[in-house]
């Protein structure tokens, strides 16, 4: 009886900390850069939300418009990134004050964006999006997932089996 209470004890403490991840489910706050929505609002808006299902994936705006498609219909999916480093606040800073702020020059920050094209009998829509840093892994195992598709890294180069570098 111990065995049993013990053996589901450490099974239940090894399993918990993954479904408090998936408990968040499948909602993210992206900014919605363009697409088929004609929308008024502004880039740096993160309050836009993308909801995948299996069965649906909805886009809805700030002001209140929405897209909804069945993953099934997508076509493709493209990934980029943007990395920035802000040289030209630091760098001056560093040379003035102290050269301690050269440190920061190091510091860069990623911008992850998607490009989705999904098709509508013969119509081809599509939209781009920005993705939170932290979200990034997240949004593409979901859609990888639920599209049955992979999306590549285009900034990581293929390596071969037989490549040892």
């Amino acid at each position: 009886m111990k065995r049993v209470l013990l053996f589901s004890l450490a099974l239940w403490l090894s399993v918990a900390p993954y479904t408090t991840v998936f408990a968040r489910g499948n909602m993210f706050k992206v900014r919605y850069k363009g697409g088929t929505l004609a929308s008024n609002i502004r880039d740096s808006n993160w309050n836009n939300q993308l909801t995948i299902t299996p069965t649906e994936i909805t886009l809805v705006t700030v002001d209140g418009k929405s897209l909804r498609f069945n993953p099934k219909e997508i076509e493709s999916i493209d990934y980029s990134q943007k990395k920035t480093r802000h040289a030209t606040t630091w760098i001056p800073l560093a040379i003035i004050v102290a050269p301690a702020f050269a440190w920061f020059t190091l510091d860069e920050k990623r911008k992850h964006f998607f490009g989705v094209r999904f098709k509508r009998g013969e119509v081809m829509e599509g939209f781009l999006i920005e993705v939170k840093n932290q979200d990034s892994k997240a949004f593409v195992h979901t859609l990888e997932t639920v599209a049955k598709m992979t999306i590549k890294d285009p900034t990581v180069k293929e390596q071969k089996w037989y490549d040892m570098n």
